[in-house]
């Protein structure tokens, strides 16, 4: 129950309350006005007062631009729009979508005629966010149902264009300007942060049709404590249980015949009914592939250009009374989308047919069936996947059955209304308390023969098969892959990971952006510090030598973590296979890696030379080069080359290697030796460890702190500055500096290890085994997991707001600070905030009550006054007799609430419309503090009150 909700309304003037609804169009097609259309109805019949106020789709006669005409159906009062400058969309004008006057105007006269008890937005496009702050200025509580993407997507669906997916607005929503060919590049990132922050404010409860759905909020900013997942149905599909679904067996239409499979909707290219016939001529399987739905004459043509097997007919636009008995003559129906369907009403209809779906793992689709209880998914866009699936269902004895058997009855249209009545009445009956798996998008190469490829499609790969948990669904986004689109996540990513080189710091179009960027010259580039604190939400570095790198170049320390590399601990293992054509010496060294000067090789040939120039033949050294052409193709190999040539003790391997052949490498040694100057990690070493193999390793870098001092040897170094303060023409934050080993300390460590005797190289290397199997692929991939959710629990920068001036300084209050945002134009609990103020603040009193307004909805001066002034005589106090009590005009922009809640030190909510704020509040880490003089005791003396009434949170995450 809202803790709001004792503060209702008085008793309406029908049974039920007064309900004013928003919609787009009303008697028109569309599932986002179908199913409002319904509920209104409903509700009317219930004995609500439901007047419904909507952008209709119809001219107007009139010719009158915004011509409002009014007229009841069914009970209903409908309040209509006409003759906007706008359709369907409005991409030409985005702050139109903030606030149409004209219409703005209308509906603010409707809210004070009807005087409503609850508005439910069922749609604002074409009608402007504007509607909301009327509503919260009047105290009324505000529901919105989210039937498209319209709150972050102008084209409301998130599609591109040409049909493509889209992953989110980019750069606060500059892209938006882009996809939908506007100059109006700051008017969509203007619609965008305006939209959001007028939403947070006035609603007190959004009801998103799905997980997916909300997450997608979510991760664009959205707080999650206002956002519940609410299923829809309609009556079709209680319809289709009573005539089909109830009494229907398990079984095929035709038992001898083919598998006969259903698509039903318009045949548009997003809804993939080109996927389900290019699926069907890859089955081997007798199947039939019906099309149910609106198509053009071009679609018709290209599906009949892809049926090669003559297996699908076109039906065409069917009525929805005649759904039941079109599903009664199919087994099963796929529903192949290319897009984040919300929450598609078809999916719930066919399973109400007692019809199995075939559904993709993407947006409403993936939550609409239970994969492999009711239905079988596939991914999205995977032909293949759709396939298989087909193949299964007409194979598989018994599949078919099971799945039917398996489908419930649906819970019905009339619960789904009861639904909305109680959180009319203020509770919260869809409250999410579990959240879905996080959706990672992994960005960066993951098929090349690199390090950074190894690592991400490893914990790709670790992630994939549930190392950490349920908790993480990640899909690898391959830069090395331009030809192949990746496999399209449930919903825009929560999270973007970006492993590639060079790093790319541009804003995520989604979510979370965390960074993986190893650094091995002390100072960072200057140009990286700036986006690593403003857009990156965190930084992973694989060592903390690493992290104190950005952290003394000026990067925020808590963003910056530590995961560590890893090694595949079956494949990198002291048993099994060797490389042939190596080893054989007493004693063979190895080197992997670049032959560059950051990786020490000059340092190794010297050393080498010096150590074993007598020519004693029980001595080797393997030189594994990598990158030779790519990247480390800049090396000046010409010494290495010299020396293989003269000296046929030192092997110099050039050829791609596969992993195994690698780690048959390593087995073929005996002593894996890397002098470098820099690393991030060095993950040769953790490789050859694994693989039992001690390390000499240059003391003080990243290799200190996973390869103990007993697991190897340890070349003293000291740091030497790089001159001019820039690496590859990029100035540094500060002094750059790596690693310079000690040449001579390396000469004796040879002779030492090659000395040493295979007892005590062994005894050592079981020491290097020990301590790598600590970083096996799965314990760094669940430590990314466990990054991954931490991560979660801040807001996005995505959604940061610009700073905002509301002339309140913290730094010089007498006292504390309590914040109201009254209902001047409706009804509030002004008089008890006032009442219990002077009882609790008398003159002379430290503290001050802050009263905000917004001139562009709350009214002029004068009107404002009067409201306070009203209650203050309902009150029966002097406001001279009080503490301070300040009123400011503050328009509402984006970044003014975040500011106001840094600002004062608790809130009093006064209405049913105060959520927003709560919520603000509470996120800030300030107390929620009611309208009672104890409480206000309490509060300004700093102290907690009994019974609970006050609600403190420990400080969260600010708001970026």
């Amino acid at each position: 129950m809202s803790a709001l909700a004792e503060h209702a309304a008085p008793a309406p003037a029908r049974d039920r309350g007064k309900l004013v609804m928003t919609m787009f169009g009303f008697n028109d097609s569309g599932g986002g006005t179908m199913l409002p259309r319904f509920a209104a109805k409903e509700l009317a019949r219930r004995g609500w007062d439901v007047t419904v106020f909507h952008a209709a789709v119809a001219p107007d006669p009139s010719g009158v631009p915004y011509a409002l005409r009014e007229w009841e159906e069914d009970g209903v009062r409908l309040v209509g729009v006409h003759n906007r400058p706008h359709g369907l969309m409005d991409l030409g004008k985005p702050r139109r979508e903030l606030d149409d006057p004209p219409i703005t105007a209308a509906f603010a006269d409707l809210l004070d005629r009807i005087e409503p008890d609850v508005i439910h937005f069922h749609n604002l496009h074409n009608l402007g966010a504007a509607l909301l702050d009327e509503a919260g200025a009047r105290g009324i509580p505000s529901y919105f149902t989210t039937h498209n993407y319209w709150l972050v997507c102008p084209r409301l669906y998130l599609l591109h264009g040409d049909q493509s997916l889209c992953g989110g607005p980019g750069d606060a929503g500059a892209d938006c300007a882009t996809c939908v060919g506007s100059p109006d590049t700051d008017g969509h990132q203007v619609r965008l942060a305006g939209i959001r922050d007028a939403f947070s404010r006035a609603i007190t409860a959004c009801l998103t049709v799905s997980h997916g759905v909300r997450r997608t909020l979510i991760d664009q900013g959205y707080d999650g404590a206002a956002l519940d997942v609410v299923r829809q149905c309609v009556p079709a599909e209680d319809e289709a249980w009573e005539r089909l679904g109830r009494d229907r067996q398990p079984g095929r239409v035709d038992p001898d015949g083919p598998l006969h499979v259903g698509f039903f909707g318009s045949v548009y290219p997003h809804k993939g009914a080109q996927l389900l016939v290019a699926a069907a001529q890859d089955a081997a399987a007798e199947l039939r592939i019906h099309i149910h739905g609106e198509v053009s004459e071009r679609m018709a043509r290209e599906l009949r250009r892809l049926d090669r097997r003559g297996v699908v007919e076109i039906h065409g636009a069917f009525e929805p009374s005649e759904l039941p008995d079109l599903l009664a003559t199919i087994d099963t129906a796929a529903l192949p989308s290319l897009w984040w369907d919300c929450a598609p009403l078809t999916a719930a209809e066919c399973l109400a047919g007692r019809v199995p779906l075939l559904a993709p793992r993407m947006g409403g689709l993936a939550e609409a069936i239970r994969d492999g209880v009711d239905g079988l998914a596939f991914d999205g866009g995977d032909a293949a996947g759709l396939t298989a699936a087909l193949e299964r269902l007409a194979n598989e004895a018994g599949l078919l059955e099971a799945l039917q058997a398996n489908i419930e009855a649906p819970r019905g249209f009339a619960a789904y209304v009861d639904e909305l009545e109680q959180y009319y009445g203020g509770a919260r009956p869809s409250l999410v308390t579990e959240e879905p798996a996080t959706a990672v998008a992994w960005v960066g190469e993951h098929d090349a023969p690199t390090s950074l490829a190894r690592i991400n499609r490893r914990v790709v790969a670790e992630l994939a098969a549930g190392v950490g948990g349920d908790r993480v669904i990640a899909h690898a986004v391959a830069t090395d892959r331009p030809n192949r689109a990746p496999v399209p996540l449930p919903h825009a990513a929560d999270v973007e990971v970006r492993h590639q080189w060079p790093p790319d710091f541009s804003a995520p179009r989604s979510g979370h952006l965390a960074l993986i960027q190893p650094w091995e010259f002390g100072s960072v580039p200057q140009a990286w510090v700036a986006p690593l604190n403003t857009v990156v939400d965190e930084l992973w570095v694989p060592s903390a030598f690493v992290r104190d790198m950005y952290v003394s170049s000026g990067v925020e320390a808590d963003r910056v973590r530590v995961v560590p590399n890893g090694v595949d601990l079956e494949a990198y293992a002291p048993d099994g296979p060797t490389l042939d054509g190596v080893g054989g010496a007493a004693t063979t060294f190895l080197f992997v890696g670049g032959a560059i000067g950051r990786k020490g090789i000059d340092v190794l040939l010297s050393a080498w030379s010096e150590a074993f120039g007598d020519g004693r033949d029980d001595v080797a050294l393997v030189v594994k080069d990598f990158g030779a052409d790519g990247v480390y193709r800049g090396g000046d190999r010409s010494e290495l080359q010299e020396l293989a040539v003269r000296d046929p003790r030192v092997t110099h391997l050039t050829r791609t290697l596969t992993d195994d052949e690698v780690a048959a490498l390593y087995r073929a040694c005996d002593v894996l030796v890397h002098p470098y100057r820099g690393e991030g990690f060095a993950m040769p070493v953790l490789e050859a460890m694994a693989c039992g193999l001690p390390a000499i390793v240059t003391a003080g870098g990243p290799t200190d702190e996973f390869c103990p001092a007993d697991a190897g040897w340890r070349i003293p170094s000291q740091r030497a500055l790089i001159p001019g303060r820039q690496i590859s023409g990029m100035p540094l934050a500060g002094d750059g500096w790596m690693l310079e080993p000690d040449r001579d300390a390396l000469v004796a460590l040879l002779r030492e290890a090659a000395d040493a005797g295979s007892e005590e190289r062994a005894r050592r290397g079981a020491a290097a085994r020990a301590a790598a199997e600590a970083l096996g692929w799965d314990a760094v991939a669940a430590a990314y997991a466990d990054r991954i959710a931490a991560m979660q629990e801040r807001p996005p920068r995505i959604a940061r707001v610009p700073a905002v001036d509301v002339a309140i300084d913290p730094s010089a209050a007498t006292g504390r600070r309590l914040l109201a945002v009254p209902a001047y134009r409706g009804t509030d609990r002004l008089a008890e905030l006032l009442s219990a103020w002077a009882t609790a603040a008398p003159s002379g009193t430290p503290g001050t009550l802050v009263l905000v307004a917004d001139p562009a909805r709350d009214g002029a001066p004068e009107d404002v006054e009067a409201h306070i002034v009203t209650a203050a005589t309902a009150a029966g106090i002097d406001l001279d007799a009080c503490a301070d009590i300040e009123v400011r005009f503050l328009h509402a922009t984006p970044g003014r609430d975040a500011a106001l809640h840094a600002a004062i030190d608790g809130f009093t909510p006064l209405h049913p419309a105060s959520e927003g704020h709560t919520r603000r509040a509470l996120a800030a880490g300030k107390a929620i503090v009611p309208p009672t003089a104890e409480a206000i005791t309490a509060f300004l003396a700093g102290a907690p009150i009994d019974g609970g009434d006050i609600i403190a949170t420990a400080p969260s995450a600010a708001l970026d």
